[in-house]
């Protein structure tokens, strides 16, 4: 098959998200034509690694928002990444849309970021749509709130935040258009079926 998939993160040297969407990538490249859409904070390693594969490679695209208005540089950290990332995902969306044209996806999946209550709008593109592996869905259980010391605070503000998910139009219409939803733990899958997903 033709994929698309979409990864914000994407490294080969590091874990977590990074390592997901390249993870994802290497492997779906040994058995389809992969095509990555991803931002461009660290391109060197990618580049140098996908030169090293054996066999069939990911084909990269590189998707930056390239606004002086984007509140992210990823040299400072984490400050502001979250705005990015929602203007960040309508532009990939918009990368795929323009790839099709030429390359005619059989689907496209969405890897990360992998949190449940960021979710990605490739919906839009009217491709069969992957979303996951999705995790977030899991809270800390409140008999245990008591050691988490100053992280406490920001516990209960997760929580309710996972709580209101529920009612968030953008994770409804996300999770209701995808064909296959991919759950990092059963508090996740418990999440998304309860917030009508099929």
């Amino acid at each position: 098959m033709r994929v698309a998939l979409v990864g914000h993160a994407c490294s080969p040297y590091f874990g977590s998200e990074p390592g997901l969407t390249w993870n994802w990538a290497k492997h779906l490249a040994a058995h389809h034509e992969v095509h990555v859409i991803t931002h461009p904070q660290y391109q060197a390693d990618i580049d140098l690694e996908v030169q090293k594969l054996p066999g069939p490679r990911p084909i990269i695209h590189y998707v930056n928002l390239e606004s002086p208005f984007d509140p992210w540089v990823p040299a400072r950290g984490e400050r502001g990444i979250r705005v990015h990332y929602r203007f960040w995902q309508h532009k990939a969306t918009a990368k795929v849309m323009a790839l099709h044209q030429q390359n005619k996806f059989d689907l496209v999946h969405h890897v990360s970021w992998a949190a449940f209550n960021h979710p990605p709008t490739l919906w839009k593109t009217g491709l069969p749509f992957v979303w996951g592996p999705v995790g977030g869905g899991q809270t800390w259980p409140g008999r245990f709130l008591s050691y988490a010391g100053k992280r406490a605070i920001v516990e209960r503000g997760r929580k309710m935040a996972v709580w209101l998910s529920k009612w968030n139009p953008t994770v409804i219409k996300a999770l209701k258009k995808a064909d296959l939803i991919l759950a990092t733990n059963h508090e996740t899958a418990d999440l998304i079926k309860r917030v009508g997903a099929s």
